[in-house]
């Protein structure tokens, strides 16, 4: 392990915070990498170098005693068995060979400490690429994926969905606030899938992705699912006050399949920030949705202003519209949802046929009412100009 400046300039100052004494750290070559005392940085330390070469600690009585040296004491510092630097602490030997020894031991221990989270962050970053490669299709050859992934530990022999979170709200935060908010959200979606311990999870950019192990063989799977992913959303929003999305996509039992897996989990994501609750949906319960994601932009914007007439409804008109058909089109249920007498919802529901020529209490002409409702919210979700 190569010592940092920034990660020994930390222990020199936590180490002389403890002992009030000026303190030193010298790399593996001998040359003072960080000190409480500036100037002394980047020169080279003749018993820093002795220290490494004895493998024991030096005494040095006088400055200048050795070439670039102060009085004090030195000792060298282990990783492993390995010695990756020398802690020095300078002033008469009476007062800091006393605390030689413990500032040795403390500076081992603190080197360990970073030593594992740069190997925790290097092994969650190697994650992430691995899970970028597979769901992004980037593999070339079956026999380097499969490699890779059991370096990496992960079972690619088990059937698997890919799950897709993402913040509902998350363009309306501060990006200055955004990362810590993330990490703190990711942390808490770890944890919910940490049950079982084949489970990936990577952050994705503003995503969470999930390679999630599904080796049920009924339909249990989904109730499973939504229990876990209810939870996490009410414990983000109660600790968080935020909103995620989940998209869920279908089961693989081959890792090659796992990018049509992830394709629909992103896809259910974008018609789940659509839903009312904006929260779960599965591959499986998509149906229109299937088509709207195939037909050009273009054409969903001809289609909504010719069905919709040009955006000439009210939203009080396109809301009625939405508890209608939420209500299988029954005139007693989305009077209720809608707080307004029957006879009112006829009247609107009369409006809307003579301004847009469909009758949404006729099946044909409903389904076109509807698709053009489902067109126009995907629109608006995914900032397309209709």
């Amino acid at each position: 392990m190569k010592l940092s400046q920034d990660n020994a300039q930390n222990i020199v100052e936590a180490m002389s915070g403890i002992i009030n004494q000026d303190i030193n750290m010298m790399d593996s070559d001998g040359v003072i990498i960080a000190s409480t005392d500036h100037q002394r940085i980047g020169h080279f330390h003749e018993g820093a170098k002795r220290a490494i070469k004895l493998k024991k600690e030096i005494i040095i009585s006088k400055d200048n005693e050795f070439q670039g040296s102060k009085k004090g004491i030195n000792l060298p510092v282990f990783l492993w068995d390995e010695i990756v630097g020398v802690i020095g602490i300078t002033g008469d030997q009476e007062h800091v060979v006393k605390y030689g020894q413990i500032i040795k031991n403390m500076t081992e221990i603190l080197l360990k400490e970073i030593y594992l989270e740069s190997q925790s962050r290097l092994e969650k970053e190697a994650r992430k690429h691995f899970v970028e490669e597979l769901i992004f299709r980037k593999f070339e050859k079956v026999e380097l994926m499969e490699t890779r992934a059991s370096f990496l530990s992960i079972n690619l022999a088990l059937p698997r969905r890919v799950l897709v979170f993402e913040i509902t709200e998350a363009d309306e935060i501060e990006f200055d606030k955004w990362q810590n908010l993330w990490e703190k959200v990711f942390s808490l979606i770890m944890n919910e899938f940490s049950f079982n311990s084949n489970n990936v999870v990577v952050s994705n950019g503003s995503k969470a992705i999930v390679l999630y192990v599904d080796e049920e063989r009924n339909k249990s799977t989904a109730e499973l699912l939504k229990k876990i992913i209810v939870k996490l959303q009410s414990a983000i929003k109660e600790k968080h006050r935020l909103q995620i999305s989940a998209g869920v996509g279908r089961k693989c039992i081959h890792p090659q399949e796992l990018h049509l897996s992830y394709l629909d989990a992103e896809k259910c994501l974008r018609f789940a920030k659509m839903k009312e609750d904006k929260q779960i949906l599965f591959y499986d319960d998509l149906n229109l949705e299937l088509l709207i994601e195939v037909l050009p932009v273009q054409v969903m914007n001809g289609f909504c202003n010719k069905v919709l007439v040009n955006n000439t409804l009210s939203k009080k008109d396109l809301e009625t519209l939405k508890v209608f058909f939420k209500n299988n089109s029954s005139i007693n249920a989305a009077a209720d949802e809608l707080y307004i007498h029957k006879n009112t919802l006829q009247y609107r529901l009369n409006k809307i046929h003579k301004l847009t020529g469909f009758n949404p209490r006729v099946f044909n002409e409903a389904v076109i009412l509807y698709f053009s409702l489902l067109l126009q919210d995907y629109l608006v979700c995914n900032d397309f100009e209709i």
